[in-house]
Parts: structure tokens; sequence; C-alpha cells
């Protein structure tokens, strides 16, 4: 279905214009972006794979609304086909942002092979490790291994980046069907952390990615926010 709202040439980038005019709504909210400092770094490699623990419907909005805009031009979710729902919510969903669809919690061949050859374009890749949105602590997620079988099909040629994500759980929790943009009269902080690119080599332990994956974005969640 993302391939629909894709295009190519003129049509994408008016498609991506659509979609940083859609993305300014992200201003709703107080928001806050840290780790600009690894954009140079970011926008030195053409391919990467942004990973980011999902909480919200609309943590993809504001990963992609906090990236550099050479990036989000060539940025394509993988996303179940049932994330954002029927009718109205679903046909949001992809005019925000460029989606690979997955029919099940496991990545498909069709997705893989569409996720590589997306990558293989020098474009980027978002990515949840959990698989689907969670309310639990960032301590009790575990992060599913689809992740590191990715970056062995890359030969480990791409970095990953990742993002996490503050206030968003507060606005739009799993099971909840309209925003809260404000607390009172003032409007809710949201703060997106971008980290630098990390990258791996072959020949580590089956599981050892996703593990120090996991670690890395428990550290980077933890610590204290610059805004």
């Amino acid at each position: 279905m993302g391939e629909r709202f894709r295009g190519t040439g003129f049509k994408h980038a008016l498609i991506n214009t659509e979609r940083d005019l859609l993305g300014s709504l992200s201003n709703l909210v107080d928001l806050h972006v840290s780790g600009t400092e690894n954009f140079d770094a970011i926008l030195k490699t053409p391919a990467i794979i942004v990973l980011f623990p999902h909480t919200s419907h609309l943590d993809s909005f504001f990963v992609r609304a906090a990236l550099p805009k050479t990036v989000r031009g060539r940025l394509t979710f993988a996303a179940k086909a049932s994330a954002w729902g029927e009718g109205w919510r679903s046909c949001a969903g992809r005019l925000v942002t460029d989606t690979i669809p997955l029919d099940t919690d496991t990545i498909s061949t069709n997705a893989f092979t569409t996720m590589i050859k997306r990558l293989s374009a020098g474009d980027c890749i978002g990515i949840s490790p959990e698989g689907t949105r969670t309310l639990n602590d960032i301590d009790n997620r575990p992060f599913l291994r689809g992740i590191e079988l990715l970056l062995k099909k890359t030969d480990y040629t791409v970095p990953i980046v990742p993002i996490v994500l503050h206030g968003l759980g507060d606005i739009l929790p799993k099971g909840a069907s309209l925003p809260r943009i404000f607390d009172g009269h003032s409007r809710r902080k949201v703060c997106v952390d971008v980290g630098a690119p990390i990258w791996y080599r072959s020949g580590m332990e089956k599981g050892a990615i996703t593990e120090d994956l996991r670690q890395r974005c428990i550290s980077q969640y933890k610590r204290p926010l610059i805004v």
C-alpha cells in the first residue's frame, strides 16, 4: 500500500512536500529535538536504518519530522499492515509516512526483499525493534531479531541510527483513539533524541547485535535530555 503513495520523480517530490507540510503539525506540541550534532555523520551515509522503540501511532510521524530533509525524503517505515486500522486512519497513516506493510508480527520475505532494495538504492528504512507498540518500561521491552537479520542481508554495509522518543505515550498511547495535545492549558512536551550511526560487523554471536542495540536504546532513553 505504501508504494502507491511513494511515486517517482516529480510525483515523489510532491508527495514529500505534502508530508513535510503535514509534518509541521508537530509544532502543535512542545517539540524538542536533541542529537542534531549527529546529523553530519548521518548525512554522509547514503542509506541508514532508523531504529526506534515503539510506543505510539505518532512515533513514525515525529521520527520523520526530526530528521534532516534529505533523509526524510528517502525514509520508509516498516509497519504492520493493520497498524493504522482501516478507513480514515489508514489513509492518514499512509499520507504522512511511506510504509512497507508487514502482514504479521514477523518480517515476510517480500518485505525483506523490498527493504533490501530500498537500502541498496540509498534509501532509509525505519523500523521498531519490538515489532509493535508497547507501554512497557524501556528496560522490559524485548527486541526482535529482525533488525539483526536485516543487517546480515545488507552485508553490514548500512549503519543503524537509534532514535528514542519521550512524551508520545502521554499524547497517543496504545489503545487511545484521539491525541491529547494539551495538559491543562499547556502543550504537552515531546522530545526526540537522535543517536549517532552505529556500525556492526559480521561474526558476532547470534543475538549479540539485538541485545547490544537494546542496551544502547535503554542508555539513550535514560540519559539526561538537553532541551
